[in-house]
Protein backbone atom coordinates (compact mmCIF):
# COMPACT_ATOMS: atom_id res chain seq x y z
CA UNK A 1 0.00 0.00 0.00
CA UNK A 2 2.27 3.15 -1.17
CA UNK A 3 1.94 6.10 1.09
CA UNK A 4 3.40 9.10 0.28
CA UNK A 5 6.36 10.06 2.53
CA UNK A 6 7.07 13.34 1.40
CA UNK A 7 5.22 16.04 -0.94
CA UNK A 8 8.47 16.25 -3.31
CA UNK A 9 7.82 12.48 -4.24
CA UNK A 10 7.50 11.78 -8.03
CA UNK A 11 8.24 15.44 -7.99
CA UNK A 12 11.59 16.14 -7.77
CA UNK A 13 12.75 13.50 -10.49
CA UNK A 14 15.48 15.08 -12.27
CA UNK A 15 18.91 16.87 -11.45
CA UNK A 16 17.28 19.79 -12.82
CA UNK A 17 14.57 19.88 -10.73
CA UNK A 18 16.53 19.07 -7.69
CA UNK A 19 18.81 22.26 -8.22
CA UNK A 20 15.69 24.58 -8.60
CA UNK A 21 14.33 23.07 -5.19
CA UNK A 22 17.57 23.85 -3.71
CA UNK A 23 18.36 26.89 -4.65
CA UNK A 24 14.41 28.15 -3.77
CA UNK A 25 15.32 26.69 -0.46
CA UNK A 26 18.26 28.97 -0.09
CA UNK A 27 16.34 32.03 0.33
CA UNK A 28 15.65 31.18 3.89
CA UNK A 29 18.34 32.24 5.65
CA UNK A 30 19.02 29.91 8.56
CA UNK A 31 19.37 27.23 5.84
CA UNK A 32 21.62 29.47 3.23
CA UNK A 33 23.81 30.14 6.56
CA UNK A 34 24.06 26.78 7.69
CA UNK A 35 24.72 25.49 3.69
CA UNK A 36 27.58 28.51 3.10
CA UNK A 37 29.32 27.53 6.38
CA UNK A 38 30.09 24.14 5.15
CA UNK A 39 32.91 25.78 3.07
CA UNK A 40 33.19 29.82 4.32
CA UNK A 41 33.76 31.11 7.76
CA UNK A 42 31.24 32.44 9.75
CA UNK A 43 32.67 35.59 9.08
CA UNK A 44 32.45 35.66 6.00
CA UNK A 45 28.43 34.97 5.26
CA UNK A 46 27.87 38.95 5.69
CA UNK A 47 28.79 39.15 2.29
CA UNK A 48 25.68 36.96 1.45
CA UNK A 49 22.12 37.98 0.11
CA UNK A 50 19.95 35.50 -1.36
CA UNK A 51 20.27 37.42 -4.92
CA UNK A 52 23.79 36.44 -5.29
CA UNK A 53 22.65 32.86 -5.92
CA UNK A 54 21.40 32.37 -9.58
CA UNK A 55 20.90 28.54 -11.01
CA UNK A 56 22.18 27.22 -14.82
CA UNK A 57 23.68 30.37 -15.58
CA UNK A 58 25.33 30.48 -19.14
CA UNK A 59 28.93 31.65 -18.78
CA UNK A 60 30.95 33.93 -21.58
CA UNK A 61 32.73 32.51 -24.51
CA UNK A 62 30.51 28.75 -24.49
CA UNK A 63 32.32 28.12 -21.12
CA UNK A 64 29.54 26.05 -19.77
CA UNK A 65 26.71 26.50 -17.94
CA UNK A 66 27.39 25.89 -13.67
CA UNK A 67 23.76 24.31 -12.06
CA UNK A 68 24.51 27.16 -9.56
CA UNK A 69 26.42 29.97 -8.57
CA UNK A 70 26.88 32.39 -6.25
CA UNK A 71 28.30 35.85 -7.66
CA UNK A 72 29.13 38.86 -5.79
CA UNK A 73 31.90 41.52 -5.80
CA UNK A 74 34.03 39.80 -3.34
CA UNK A 75 33.15 35.76 -4.38
CA UNK A 76 32.78 34.15 -7.52
CA UNK A 77 31.47 30.15 -6.56
CA UNK A 78 30.42 27.33 -9.00
CA UNK A 79 28.78 24.61 -7.95
CA UNK A 80 28.10 21.35 -10.62
CA UNK A 81 25.26 19.28 -9.17
CA UNK A 82 25.08 15.46 -8.88
CA UNK A 83 21.94 13.65 -7.59
CA UNK A 84 23.72 10.04 -8.31
CA UNK A 85 26.51 8.38 -10.69
CA UNK A 86 25.67 10.81 -13.76
CA UNK A 87 28.47 10.81 -15.98
CA UNK A 88 30.76 14.55 -16.06
CA UNK A 89 30.94 15.90 -19.75
CA UNK A 90 33.98 16.32 -21.48
CA UNK A 91 33.84 19.92 -20.98
CA UNK A 92 33.85 19.63 -16.83
CA UNK A 93 34.89 21.06 -14.55
CA UNK A 94 37.84 22.48 -17.41
CA UNK A 95 35.91 24.78 -18.98
CA UNK A 96 34.65 26.46 -15.33
CA UNK A 97 37.87 26.53 -14.20
CA UNK A 98 39.28 28.32 -17.30
CA UNK A 99 36.42 31.12 -16.73
CA UNK A 100 37.36 31.67 -13.14
CA UNK A 101 41.20 31.80 -13.88
CA UNK A 102 40.49 34.51 -17.02
CA UNK A 103 37.42 35.43 -16.83
CA UNK A 104 36.97 36.12 -13.04
CA UNK A 105 38.07 39.56 -11.44
CA UNK A 106 37.18 38.70 -7.90
CA UNK A 107 39.30 37.84 -5.43
CA UNK A 108 37.74 34.05 -3.43
CA UNK A 109 36.81 32.15 -6.33
CA UNK A 110 35.81 28.19 -5.64
CA UNK A 111 34.31 25.58 -7.60
CA UNK A 112 32.44 22.89 -5.79
CA UNK A 113 31.05 19.27 -6.89
CA UNK A 114 27.87 18.75 -4.69
CA UNK A 115 27.37 15.33 -5.24
CA UNK A 116 26.01 11.91 -2.87
CA UNK A 117 29.16 10.71 -0.89
CA UNK A 118 29.47 7.80 -3.14
CA UNK A 119 29.79 9.42 -6.28
CA UNK A 120 31.06 6.86 -8.91
CA UNK A 121 33.21 9.45 -10.96
CA UNK A 122 34.93 11.78 -7.72
CA UNK A 123 38.17 10.41 -8.51
CA UNK A 124 37.84 11.32 -12.05
CA UNK A 125 36.80 14.63 -11.18
CA UNK A 126 40.01 14.99 -8.91
CA UNK A 127 42.32 14.14 -11.71
CA UNK A 128 41.02 16.68 -14.06
CA UNK A 129 41.63 19.57 -12.22
CA UNK A 130 45.66 18.06 -11.60
CA UNK A 131 45.61 17.72 -14.58
CA UNK A 132 44.32 21.50 -15.26
CA UNK A 133 46.23 22.87 -12.40
CA UNK A 134 49.40 21.05 -13.73
CA UNK A 135 48.48 23.22 -17.05
CA UNK A 136 48.04 26.37 -15.50
CA UNK A 137 50.64 26.55 -12.54
CA UNK A 138 50.58 30.26 -12.33
CA UNK A 139 46.74 30.15 -11.51
CA UNK A 140 45.09 28.04 -9.19
CA UNK A 141 41.43 27.79 -7.92
CA UNK A 142 40.04 26.49 -4.64
CA UNK A 143 37.86 23.22 -5.43
CA UNK A 144 36.04 20.74 -3.24
CA UNK A 145 33.64 18.46 -2.41
CA UNK A 146 30.07 18.95 -0.77
CA UNK A 147 27.88 16.48 -0.18
CA UNK A 148 24.12 15.80 -0.05
CA UNK A 149 24.50 13.94 3.25
CA UNK A 150 26.49 17.26 4.89
CA UNK A 151 23.29 18.51 3.57
CA UNK A 152 21.13 16.40 5.31
CA UNK A 153 23.67 16.54 8.85
CA UNK A 154 23.20 20.83 8.95
CA UNK A 155 19.42 20.02 8.62
CA UNK A 156 19.04 18.20 11.29
CA UNK A 157 21.77 20.19 13.26
CA UNK A 158 20.22 23.67 13.33
CA UNK A 159 16.98 21.41 13.48
CA UNK A 160 15.89 23.38 10.53
CA UNK A 161 13.20 20.13 10.17
CA UNK A 162 11.46 21.11 13.11
CA UNK A 163 10.90 24.67 12.39
CA UNK A 164 9.51 24.33 8.90
CA UNK A 165 7.70 21.40 7.37
CA UNK A 166 8.91 22.05 3.77
CA UNK A 167 12.17 21.21 5.26
CA UNK A 168 11.12 17.96 7.15
CA UNK A 169 9.87 17.01 3.94
CA UNK A 170 12.57 17.95 2.05
CA UNK A 171 14.84 15.81 4.75
CA UNK A 172 12.68 13.14 3.98
CA UNK A 173 13.62 12.92 0.79
CA UNK A 174 17.11 13.58 0.95
CA UNK A 175 17.24 10.51 3.88
CA UNK A 176 15.04 8.14 0.98
CA UNK A 177 18.06 8.84 -1.68
CA UNK A 178 21.38 9.36 0.61
CA UNK A 179 20.64 7.72 3.86
CA UNK A 180 19.16 4.36 3.44
CA UNK A 181 18.22 2.62 6.97
CA UNK A 182 21.30 -0.45 7.06
CA UNK A 183 19.42 -4.09 6.36
CA UNK A 184 20.69 -6.54 8.87
CA UNK A 185 19.24 -9.56 10.35
CA UNK A 186 19.27 -11.09 14.07
CA UNK A 187 20.14 -14.81 15.23
CA UNK A 188 16.16 -15.24 15.45
CA UNK A 189 15.34 -13.50 11.87
CA UNK A 190 18.07 -15.98 10.40
CA UNK A 191 16.74 -18.85 12.18
CA UNK A 192 13.26 -18.95 11.13
CA UNK A 193 14.53 -17.45 7.68
CA UNK A 194 16.41 -20.77 6.33
CA UNK A 195 13.18 -22.70 7.81
CA UNK A 196 10.29 -23.81 4.86
CA UNK A 197 7.58 -22.01 7.16
CA UNK A 198 7.99 -18.38 6.32
CA UNK A 199 7.81 -18.87 2.39
CA UNK A 200 4.89 -21.72 2.76
CA UNK A 201 2.97 -18.77 4.99
CA UNK A 202 3.85 -15.74 2.68
CA UNK A 203 2.93 -18.06 -0.58
CA UNK A 204 -0.51 -19.01 1.31
CA UNK A 205 -1.35 -15.48 1.77
CA UNK A 206 -0.65 -14.25 -1.02
CA UNK A 207 -3.32 -17.49 -2.31
CA UNK A 208 -5.92 -15.75 -0.02
CA UNK A 209 -5.78 -12.82 -1.82
CA UNK A 210 -5.56 -14.58 -5.10
CA UNK A 211 -8.55 -16.45 -4.32
CA UNK A 212 -10.78 -13.38 -2.87
CA UNK A 213 -10.07 -11.89 -6.20
CA UNK A 214 -10.81 -14.12 -8.30
CA UNK A 215 -14.21 -14.55 -6.76
CA UNK A 216 -14.80 -10.73 -6.65
CA UNK A 217 -13.75 -9.98 -10.18
CA UNK A 218 -17.26 -11.92 -10.70
CA UNK A 219 -19.02 -9.24 -9.35
CA UNK A 220 -16.60 -5.73 -9.69
CA UNK A 221 -14.00 -4.12 -10.94
CA UNK A 222 -10.65 -5.16 -9.38
CA UNK A 223 -6.59 -4.03 -9.54
CA UNK A 224 -3.50 -5.55 -8.34
CA UNK A 225 -0.59 -4.23 -6.31
CA UNK A 226 2.71 -5.51 -5.51
CA UNK A 227 3.84 -2.18 -4.30
CA UNK A 228 6.23 0.09 -4.89
CA UNK A 229 9.69 0.96 -3.82
CA UNK A 230 9.97 0.76 -0.31
CA UNK A 231 6.29 0.18 0.32
CA UNK A 232 5.58 -3.61 -0.15
CA UNK A 233 2.19 -5.56 -0.29
CA UNK A 234 0.63 -8.17 -1.92
CA UNK A 235 -3.05 -6.43 -2.44
CA UNK A 236 -6.24 -6.00 -4.27
CA UNK A 237 -8.04 -2.88 -4.96
CA UNK A 238 -12.29 -2.86 -5.10
CA UNK A 239 -14.01 -0.45 -7.51
CA UNK A 240 -17.36 0.28 -7.79
CA UNK A 241 -19.29 0.22 -11.39
CA UNK A 242 -18.44 3.86 -11.88
CA UNK A 243 -14.72 2.58 -11.02
CA UNK A 244 -14.07 4.37 -8.07
CA UNK A 245 -12.12 2.42 -5.80
CA UNK A 246 -13.94 1.63 -2.40
CA UNK A 247 -12.36 -0.66 -0.79
CA UNK A 248 -8.41 -2.32 -0.19
CA UNK A 249 -7.61 -5.67 1.26
CA UNK A 250 -4.24 -7.60 1.38
CA UNK A 251 -0.85 -8.17 2.46
CA UNK A 252 0.47 -4.49 4.00
CA UNK A 253 3.51 -5.54 5.17
CA UNK A 254 4.50 -2.34 7.04
CA UNK A 255 1.07 -2.57 8.82
CA UNK A 256 2.04 -6.75 9.30
CA UNK A 257 5.10 -5.72 11.06
CA UNK A 258 3.78 -3.03 13.36
CA UNK A 259 0.60 -4.62 14.37
CA UNK A 260 0.92 -8.33 13.81
CA UNK A 261 -2.06 -8.93 11.84
CA UNK A 262 -0.88 -9.93 8.22
CA UNK A 263 -4.18 -9.63 6.60
CA UNK A 264 -6.37 -5.71 6.82
CA UNK A 265 -8.90 -4.04 4.68
CA UNK A 266 -9.97 -0.26 4.96
CA UNK A 267 -10.57 2.80 3.14
CA UNK A 268 -8.16 5.82 2.47
CA UNK A 269 -10.44 8.61 3.80
CA UNK A 270 -8.78 11.12 1.60
CA UNK A 271 -9.23 9.45 -1.85
CA UNK A 272 -12.31 7.31 -1.63
CA UNK A 273 -16.03 8.71 -1.98
CA UNK A 274 -16.86 10.32 1.08
CA UNK A 275 -20.02 7.94 1.63
CA UNK A 276 -18.08 5.06 1.57
CA UNK A 277 -15.70 6.12 4.33
CA UNK A 278 -18.22 7.70 6.42
CA UNK A 279 -20.24 4.33 6.15
CA UNK A 280 -16.81 2.02 7.22
CA UNK A 281 -16.13 4.18 9.80
CA UNK A 282 -19.83 3.78 11.18
CA UNK A 283 -19.41 -0.23 10.99
CA UNK A 284 -16.25 -0.72 12.33
CA UNK A 285 -16.44 2.22 15.26
CA UNK A 286 -13.74 2.17 17.40
CA UNK A 287 -12.56 -1.33 15.75
CA UNK A 288 -9.84 0.02 13.34
CA UNK A 289 -6.52 1.08 12.97
CA UNK A 290 -6.08 4.48 11.58
CA UNK A 291 -2.67 4.59 9.48
CA UNK A 292 -1.64 7.94 8.11
CA UNK A 293 -4.37 8.57 5.35
CA UNK A 294 -5.21 5.11 5.87
CA UNK A 295 -8.13 3.46 8.24
CA UNK A 296 -8.12 -0.35 8.44
CA UNK A 297 -9.78 -3.67 9.96
CA UNK A 298 -8.14 -6.72 10.06
CA UNK A 299 -8.90 -10.64 9.65
CA UNK A 300 -8.66 -11.76 13.21
CA UNK A 301 -6.90 -14.99 14.24
CA UNK A 302 -9.50 -17.01 14.96
CA UNK A 303 -10.49 -16.24 11.72
CA UNK A 304 -7.33 -18.45 9.89
CA UNK A 305 -6.27 -20.51 13.22
CA UNK A 306 -9.53 -22.35 13.31
CA UNK A 307 -8.48 -23.75 9.48
CA UNK A 308 -5.64 -25.09 10.26
CA UNK A 309 -6.86 -28.13 11.15
CA UNK A 310 -8.09 -28.25 7.39
CA UNK A 311 -11.40 -28.12 8.01
CA UNK A 312 -12.51 -25.27 5.88
CA UNK A 313 -10.40 -23.12 3.42
CA UNK A 314 -10.10 -19.80 4.89
CA UNK A 315 -10.20 -17.91 1.96
CA UNK A 316 -13.95 -18.64 1.96
CA UNK A 317 -14.20 -17.04 5.33
CA UNK A 318 -12.20 -14.31 4.71
CA UNK A 319 -14.10 -14.09 0.96
CA UNK A 320 -17.80 -13.87 3.15
CA UNK A 321 -16.32 -11.21 5.12
CA UNK A 322 -15.06 -8.58 2.76
CA UNK A 323 -18.54 -9.30 0.53
CA UNK A 324 -20.29 -8.40 4.07
CA UNK A 325 -18.38 -5.15 4.07
CA UNK A 326 -18.83 -4.13 0.30
CA UNK A 327 -22.25 -5.23 0.42
CA UNK A 328 -22.61 -2.60 3.57
CA UNK A 329 -20.65 0.01 1.78
CA UNK A 330 -22.37 0.60 -1.28
CA UNK A 331 -26.28 -0.48 0.11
Amino acid sequence: MEREKTIFSNVVNSENIMTELFYNLLVYKPFRDAFLELFLSKDELIYFEYDHFETQYNLINNLGRPDLIISNEKYEIFFEIKIDDIELQNSQPKSYLEYLCRESGVPNKLLILLVPKNYKFKNEWKLRIEKFDNEHQEKKVNTLFCFWEDVIEIIERYNLNMLSQIFSEFLELLKMWYDPKTITFNYKEVTHMFLDEIPKITINLYKVVDKVAEQLGKLYNISTSKGSKGYPEYSIYIKDKDGMVILYFGVWYDFWFKYKKPLCYGVNIKKYPSDVTNKFLKIHGNNIIKEDKWKLAWIDRDIIEGTFEGEEDCSEKILHIIKDELSQLIE
